[in-house]
């Protein structure tokens, strides 16, 4: 993505939302981008997902019929369907923002 086809409007408006929810200061968000990972550079999982993600798809008007929690965040505590579905996976999916934006 190059500078000039970055929509700034859009990522404010993510930024906005993100804080709203959790607090976050503005420098966490400095570097934000489409590619930036909700749960890897955020820091957002388990419950703190399933608090942002319902937020975050109501506010862009986004359509969930293919979001698959278990897919992209680490529950909190022990989930034994997690670990059993889970064997065998060394980590969860990426999941960035132009993801939870573009239903991907």
């Amino acid at each position: 993505m190059n500078k000039d086809s970055v929509d700034y409007e859009l990522l404010n408006d993510i930024v906005k939302c993100i804080q709203e929810v959790f607090e976050f200061s503005k420098d966490v968000f400095e570097t934000l981008s489409l590619t930036t990972d909700i749960n890897r550079e955020l820091g957002i999982e388990g419950d703190d997902a399933n608090e942002l993600m319902p937020e975050f798809f109501e506010r862009f008007s986004i359509n969930i019929d293919n979001y698959d929690p278990y897919r992209y965040f680490v529950p909190e505590g022990y989930d034994f369907f997690f670990l059993q579905a889970k064997q065998g996976q060394a980590r969860q999916d990426s999941y960035n923002v132009g993801h939870a934006l573009f239903g991907c």
